[in-house]
């Protein structure tokens, strides 16, 4: 389901429109559809930039707040500073 501004292309659009679509995927998220159904997305390389910040953002609360559990409950110390930064740029490393 398509939310927010928001432009959709078909297919067909794509094979005779590329680079309007491009054009338009700078200024909003192009919603790419197979049979009036949303299978693909087009967005501009700052949105994508922004998107993938923000995945990696959430991960590292998530895993974040795992850890402050765990830690309050007994099962695992406390790490220093340097040691959390060199795990975390590990994990994000691995994920990608």
């Amino acid at each position: 389901q398509v939310q927010g501004p928001a432009a959709i292309a078909t297919i067909q659009d794509l094979k005779t429109r590329l680079k309007a679509t491009l054009d338009a995927a700078q200024e909003m998220p192009v919603y790419v559809t197979r049979g009036g159904e949303p299978v693909a997305a087009i967005v501009s390389v700052e949105l994508m930039e922004i998107l993938q910040e923000a995945l990696e953002d959430r991960y590292l609360g998530q895993s974040a707040s795992e850890r402050l559990q765990a830690i309050q409950g007994g099962e695992e110390e406390l790490l220093d500073e340097e040691d959390f930064w060199a795990q975390a740029d590990a994990i994000m490393t691995a994920r990608r």
